[in-house]
């Protein structure tokens, strides 16, 4: 199941350091829970990834053991990051998740961020788009 989650702070950016622990963490807690890790991708304002779970795995479950995980590690590595974040959860709010087998597209992940921005009462610039021809 493809899967994506956004930083709760837009100005906590998923850089350097910080996204090579996560290209280690996250597949050692899929191992861990008898997860298969099947894609990652770990970009500066979001990660996605696909897993290949049990049937009887929920996704809430998938996802608070992921946020928790996660969390406590990058807190624990990045001092900074706690300290302006003091709700213990890295991971914005919500999360985006589907079924399949591919990764989410690219202008759905875009729409998912602008919509947690927007519920987060945050104004993001979007992006300029390109006129569209018609036939």
């Amino acid at each position: 199941m493809p899967v994506c989650s956004c930083r709760r702070f837009s100005s906590h950016y998923i850089t350097g350091d910080l996204s090579e622990h996560l290209s280690e963490w996250l597949p050692n807690i899929c191992v861990a829970f008898g997860w298969r890790l099947e894609y990652l991708s770990v970009r500066p304002e979001y990660l996605q990834w696909v897993v290949n779970v049990q049937p009887n795995t929920s996704p809430g479950y998938l996802m608070r053991i992921m946020r928790q995980q996660t969390s406590e590690k990058i807190f624990s590595d990045f001092n900074r990051l706690k300290k302006e974040n003091p709700s213990g959860d890295f991971w914005a709010p919500g999360y985006l998740i589907m079924g399949g087998t591919q990764p989410h597209p690219p202008q759905l992940v875009r729409d998912y961020i602008r919509q947690t921005r927007q519920r987060q009462g945050q104004e993001i610039q979007s992006e300029p788009r390109s006129p569209r021809v018609r036939d």
